[in-house]
């Protein structure tokens, strides 16, 4: 990173009294990670069971026999 490059941040903390101000870049791309793992996230609760997901497999161990 160069000065004068553009860059993304979040404001952690405003100092007024010592003129300075806390700043993340790592904070930023987490709370984009978030927003984007929302857009995905459900609250439906997911309902399978083994015999669903590896049915086939298991039919075709029990026709070797």
């Amino acid at each position: 990173m160069n000065e004068g490059d553009k860059v993304k941040v979040k404001v952690l903390s405003i100092d007024k009294a010592g003129q300075k101000i806390g700043l993340s870049i790592k904070e930023t791309t987490e709370d984009e990670n978030a927003v984007e793992l929302a857009k995905y996230a459900t609250d439906e609760e997911a309902t399978t069971n083994l015999a669903s997901v590896f049915g086939d497999i298991m039919k075709q161990f029990e026709d070797d026999k």
